[in-house]
């Protein structure tokens, strides 16, 4: 499925993120989006939140990144982002983060509060192997869009429209004017549309302008509720059905 999943690593357990991901796996999600937990996560609404609070109880970034690793080892065509905040890697150390992401063959990093064109981005995306995934929203000036797109990035993350995870579904006017100008100027960059998408309806909505949906908190709302198969199973009939 052109989907991106997304859950938080030690949410509600390691044990249970095992479950998940093999869920998203057996489902055949294109990319799985892994969240090292944050205590304060500044983009994501209250259900994420509330789940990076539990798993910074259940896990440390060593074993989110050990986590990562073991998906790989067992999976290693599946295409892994590892997804975090700012304090989290520099507390780590920058260059032993992305040297671990390396190693692992997952060099794709998604930082949602780390401004594409500042110093420790700039750092990454010159100094180490790892490819930084922009975050960009409706409103972005060309002049920041031709910075974000310099490096030429495999992937670009696109909010929807202006809001935090898990919000209702809505499209920003500006969206698909947006998507074009990438394309013009990144064409081999795969553009994922999020925030908000809960079904297959929403996704196949994003799929008409964008190369995948990003799916996060339906998805923990899903495990909240023990559905998570269900909600995976009603997206594979939806993606099938609009395939056809």
């Amino acid at each position: 499925m052109k989907i991106m999943a997304h859950t938080v690593i030690g949410y509600p357990s390691l044990e249970e993120s095992q479950k998940i991901v093999d869920d998203f796996i057996k489902y055949k999600v294109e990319i799985l989006e892994l969240q090292i937990p944050f205590s304060h996560p500044t983009a994501d609404g209250s259900v994420l939140t509330q789940a990076n609070r539990i798993a910074c109880r259940e896990t440390s970034t060593q074993a989110a990144l050990d986590f990562m690793k073991g998906i790989k080892d067992k999976h290693p065509e599946q295409t892994i982002m590892a997804m975090t905040y700012l304090n989290k890697v520099v507390a780590y150390g920058l260059n032993e983060f992305c040297d671990y992401l390396t190693k692992i063959n997952a060099p794709y990093l998604i930082v949602p509060d780390l401004p594409f064109d500042s110093f420790v981005a700039q750092k990454i995306q010159k100094e180490t192997s790892v490819n930084l995934v922009p975050v960009l929203s409706a409103n972005i000036s060309d002049k920041r869009l031709e910075k974000a797109l310099e490096n030429k990035p495999a992937y670009i993350y696109l909010m929807a429209d202006f809001k935090i995870t898990g919000s209702a579904f809505s499209i920003n006017e500006r969206i698909a004017d947006l998507i074009q100008k990438i394309r013009v100027k990144c064409p081999n960059a795969k553009i994922g549309l999020g925030f908000g998408i809960s079904n297959s309806e929403q996704v196949k909505i994003a799929l008409e302008l964008a190369d995948f949906a990003i799916i996060g908190s339906a998805f923990a709302r899903a495990v909240n509720e023990g559905n998570l198969e269900g909600l995976l199973q009603e997206l594979s009939v939806g993606f099938l059905a609009s395939s056809e």
